[in-house]
């Protein structure tokens, strides 16, 4: 079943749009575009439908399309009218003083991709990103591609990296981190935190899939895999522990969580993925982690 998007955008980057129109339409991703104009009294009433139909409005960020008097802003306020998910695309590169008016404009909130940097890559984590949407309301989704990670609000990995497994079907990857602590070279702790920035909409949920090793080897160890939403405060929202002489936790194949993330509304903050471990005793305890196709839903 095709599955319509509007795209919006500046007539001076008609070439780009051209290019990303053809680019996206595949995978059953239906596009309108306004290339060839649309007659003047059925302009407006036109525009206005099929924004209404959309399941996502797709922004081609430019300099020209964040203008103050450009068109583009008429289609981002009926979008917000029909409570449209905005997807911003930048095609090209803006300065500082430009992205921060277009986070002014509420765009900073959501998923952002930059084919300006990267457009094959960019493209396939959109078009992987729109067909997720269509099964939900999804508002946001990291998938791991091949081609890194689908979003740039990761802080700088610390501990974690990418690995070949995946929850999925098809070429990806998936985070992995293993904390391991060595009481024979005074290392008694050890802990590895994945931090991503977010806005978490009204009555959101979080989804995500994970594999997990978790080895405790005496009393006084502990190995755990805890999710936590910080913003003013840290709250844990998911959790996973070993505790006390030889206590285990082996996930082998790939386990689905969902954690409400109702309480958590209209806030800014930090999604974040910790492995740790704790052992004063021997060198066997540790805490392994894969976390892969993390979505937040839309209520």
């Amino acid at each position: 079943m095709p599955w319509p998007i509007f795209i919006s955008y500046a007539r001076k980057d008609k070439t780009n749009a051209e290019r990303f129109y053809d680019d996206i339409s595949r995978d059953g991703i239906k596009p309108f575009i306004d290339l060839d104009g649309i007659p003047p009294g059925d302009f407006e009433d036109t525009i206005k439908s099929e924004i209404s139909e959309a399941h996502r409005v797709v922004l081609l960020v430019s300099e020209a399309s964040l203008a103050r008097e450009s068109y583009v802003e008429k289609e981002l306020h009926w979008a917000k009218q029909f409570k449209k998910t905005i997807v911003p695309v930048w095609i090209k590169t803006v300065s500082k003083t430009l992205e921060e008016q277009a986070k002014a404009k509420s765009l900073g909130k959501l998923q952002w991709y930059f084919p300006c940097d990267d457009w094959q890559g960019e493209m396939t984590k959109l078009r992987r990103f729109l067909l997720a949407s269509a099964a939900g309301d999804v508002c946001l989704r990291e998938t791991f591609s091949n081609y890194g990670p689908d979003l740039k609000d990761w802080e700088p990995f610390q501990g974690w990296k990418l690995d070949d497994a995946n929850a999925g079907e098809g070429p990806s990857q998936s985070l992995y981190a293993r904390a391991q602590p060595n009481f024979m070279q005074l290392r008694t702790s050890e802990e590895f935190v994945a931090s991503l920035r977010v806005q978490v909409p009204p009555a959101a949920s979080l989804d995500y899939s994970r594999r997990l090793r978790l080895k405790s080897a005496n009393m006084s160890s502990e190995a755990s895999f805890r999710v936590f939403f910080r913003s003013s405060g840290k709250a844990e929202i998911d959790q996973k522990i070993a505790k006390g002489a030889w206590a285990e936790e082996n996930e082998q194949n790939w386990q689905s969580s969902t954690v409400d993330l109702g309480k958590f509304g209209d806030q800014s903050g930090h999604l974040e993925f910790m492995v740790a471990a704790e052992d004063t005793m021997s060198v066997d305890t540790f805490a392994e982690a894969w976390i892969d196709d993390i979505v937040i839903r839309c209520g």
